[in-house]
């Protein structure tokens, strides 16, 4: 982050700590402190984990995309399922 940014935050960060009346302080290293408790591993909260692809329904997957995207997206789905598949593209080794 810019030091120009960091010094900005000042402007937010500024006055009295509202739970023991320190002074707010906003510096651009690290400050000391304790170290952080090893936790233990939490869930996924964020987003949820992929279907099993057993779980997915194709006939749904093309009806929710022609929804979407419209007709045209069928002729899209059918070139690719036509396709050969690609040839994996082998990388020079310098």
């Amino acid at each position: 982050m810019p030091a120009d940014c960091i010094r900005a935050a000042g402007e937010v960060w500024n006055g009295r700590h509202p739970e023991d009346n320190s002074e707010l302080k906003v510096v651009d290293w690290t400050p000391v402190g304790a170290v952080p408790p090893d936790l233990e591993a939490e869930p996924q909260l964020a987003s949820p984990v992929g279907p099993d692809e057993s779980d997915l329904d194709p006939q749904m997957l093309e009806e929710y995309a022609s929804r979407i995207f419209g007709k045209c997206i069928k002729d899209d789905i059918k070139r690719r399922k036509d396709a050969a598949p690609a040839a994996p593209v082998k990388s020079k080794k310098r």
